[in-house]
């Protein structure tokens, strides 16, 4: 239900913007000097985390897709939307396929902002779930790590990423 739904919010980088997923399908960006409304983003996913890239160019939306109707689409989406002053919207991409995984968990960016790491949960044959590193300009995944129940972060230096579960960790 929508009263369990989660509620992912981000600040982008200089706090002149919060974004605040609302559980469906949108995304209300908020300008913060004021705490007034600026923008609505209409995305195509159950929104269940949110990042800005480190210069607050960028946000990306991560999520599901439910597949309302037959032949519509399931799995995890990732889309990202380039932002300019006062949170207005230039362009959105999409991050490629990435449907085989059922949800999005975390979005990290590399510290360079050239790189995300994209947390997923799986079903079927990916039912462990993976952690996908996606090349910001063309939104293609360039390399995949898989784990269970995992989440990842970068390294301040952005020279290591870090996957981690309950009682486990990986540097890659």
């Amino acid at each position: 239900s929508l009263n369990n739904a989660k509620r992912p919010v981000a600040f982008s980088p200089d706090s002149s913007m919060l974004a605040t997923g609302s559980g469906t399908n949108r995304v209300i960006l908020w300008n913060t000097d004021d705490w007034q409304f600026g923008q609505s983003l209409e995305v195509e996913m159950v929104v269940q985390c949110l990042a800005f890239s480190p210069d607050g160019g960028i946000l990306t939306v991560g999520g599901n897709v439910g597949g309302k109707s037959a032949g519509s689409p399931t799995g995890a989406q990732v889309s990202l939307w380039e932002l300019f002053e006062n949170g207005k919207r230039i362009q959105k991409r999409m991050v490629e396929d990435i449907s085989q995984y059922s949800e999005v968990r975390r979005l990290e960016f590399s510290p360079d902002g050239t790189e995300i790491a994209v947390s997923c949960s799986g079903f079927g044959v990916k039912a462990g779930g993976a952690v996908l590193l996606v090349n910001v300009s063309d939104g293609k995944p360039t390399a995949t790590f898989y784990q269970r129940r995992s989440r990842a972060a970068f390294s301040p230096d952005g020279k290591s990423l870090v996957s981690a579960g309950v009682d486990w960790f990986q540097v890659w």
